[in-house]
């Protein structure tokens, strides 16, 4: 997305855009459970299990996102705990959306996880980015 809002802007500099988002919670595996793609410790862990057991490929899969993190400012920090059903987070994605507050509380919550290792499946975290959001 970032190029090509580049490649608009260079084409048209004088034109503004407004972009409204609209995020919707999602699920890996459903309301089924994977025997052995079960993701629960760190992200890391849950790559590898993803990966086919392969440390070699979610190592990859860090490194690509690494660099793609890196284009827009984000450094990943892959010992996050995580779980593939993160239900309260995505109730909450709908609640601050109701509100007009789910950008903001997407931004700040992503930012914890993915990069300061504040769980997106820890209560207190969850709370704590509704307060600050207001």
């Amino acid at each position: 997305m970032v190029t090509a809002l580049r490649r608009f802007h260079e084409q048209f500099p004088d034109a503004a855009l407004q972009i409204n988002v609209t995020r919707h919670p999602y699920s890996f595996v459903g309301d089924t459970q994977v025997p052995g793609r079960e993701m629960e410790g760190s992200w890391h862990k849950g790559l590898i299990a993803y990966s086919g057991g392969s440390e070699a490929r979610a190592l990859q899969a860090e490194q690509g996102l690494q660099m793609m993190g890196a284009q827009a400012g984000v450094k990943f920090d892959f010992s996050v705990p995580v779980n593939w059903q993160p239900v309260d987070s995505q109730r909450l994605l709908l609640w601050t959306g109701r509100h007009g507050k789910q950008e903001e509380f997407m931004s700040l919550m992503n930012r914890k996880h993915f990069e300061q290792a504040r769980s997106a499946i820890d209560k207190e975290e969850l709370l704590d980015c509704v307060a600050a959001v207001g």
